[in-house]
């Protein structure tokens, strides 16, 4: 996977939102440890990076803090659910990520509908 590279400034606040989040345990507590670093670029680099170019870098502004919270948790589960073979992702043509379902994932669900 290539990592995408973002203005020096941005990085500054992805690496310092990290480190934060790592400190204060909030990936421990939801369970997406493994995910924590992968998980908080895909998700707070494209919204830092929309706010650097809009030219203010305000986390306070209508719960972007904690939406951007709540979109890492997603997408750190997301990628667990991956890769336990649940699910499967691609890109499409407008390069955003599509989730799908995989054999083992329809068999799961089907075992749990007869629960």
């Amino acid at each position: 996977m290539i990592e995408t590279q973002y203005p020096p400034e941005v990085e500054k606040y992805l690496a310092s939102i990290f480190e934060s989040l790592v400190e204060q345990d909030f990936y421990a507590d939801e369970d997406i440890i493994e995910f924590a670093y992968e998980a908080t670029r895909k998700v707070a680099g494209p919204m830092l990076l929309e706010q650097w170019l809009a030219g203010e870098m305000n986390f306070e502004e209508d719960g972007w803090f904690e939406k951007m919270l709540k979109l890492i948790i997603v997408h750190g589960r997301m990628m667990s659910l991956e890769k336990k073979g649940l699910i499967g992702s691609i890109d499409d043509e407008h390069g955003e990520e599509v989730f799908f379902t995989t054999g083992n994932g329809r068999e799961l669900l089907k075992k749990m509908e007869n629960i």
